[in-house]
């Protein structure tokens, strides 16, 4: 099971940097707080590449008690930890659009629609290290070894080369969830990932 240490090692061990016994310390190393700096952002990257089953959760949404705009009337709240609407279930004539809504200082994930639904949607959600797939934390070490590559080396080459690896292990990634979901026609709003990771699965 990954953990944010082991994560982080593996990214310097991509680097050829030192890695380190643990992320305490007072002060840490400074290769240790940069990667810090990095971290979360690069896991909510990592999140939002694909449909991954490990962050995808189908829910059913009722719409709000905040009235809609001109465009659209009816605004839908997610829930806390959404990083993104992956897809909504509806006809060819639906229109909807992903948003935001900023309240007394609170933000909040939205979806706007022209219909009051309930709305049938996946949402990829907040998820921790540990509960990524092995092959989706190496593809995460890899997105986190190419945002280090310009902070700890000033090595741009060796930035692009580690964001073309991390592209090469999300591609290892989505191919292996390939056993791990069966029955489902490829739908409207799957990104592409999900796309070739269904039919894989069919294949």
């Amino acid at each position: 099971m990954a953990s944010k240490l082991s994560t982080i090692n593996l990214a310097f061990a991509h680097l050829s940097e030192p890695v380190v016994p643990n992320l305490e310390g007072d002060p840490k190393p400074p290769n240790v707080v940069k990667a810090l700096a990095q971290f979360d952002q690069a896991l909510d990257v990592c999140l939002t590449k694909a449909g991954w089953l490990c962050a995808l959760e189908s829910r059913v949404l009722d719409p709000d008690d905040h009235p809609g705009d001109w465009r659209y009337r009816y605004r839908f709240t997610c829930p806390a930890g959404t990083l993104k609407v992956w897809a909504v279930d509806g006809g060819d004539d639906f229109a909807w659009q992903a948003g935001t809504a900023v309240e007394a200082g609170a933000v909040t994930r939205t979806i706007r629609a022209a219909d009051k639904g309930p709305l049938r949607v996946d949402l990829i959600m907040s998820r921790p290290v540990e509960a990524l797939t092995p092959l989706l934390a190496d593809a995460l070490a890899w997105e986190l070894a190419s945002r280090l590559a310009g902070p700890i080396q000033s090595s741009e080459a060796k930035a692009r080369w580690a964001a073309g690896e991390a592209e090469k292990a999300y591609q290892l990634a989505a191919g292996s969830e390939a056993t791990e979901i069966g029955g489902q026609e490829p739908g409207q709003g799957m990104g592409g990932m999900t796309l070739a990771r269904l039919q894989a699965g069919a294949a």
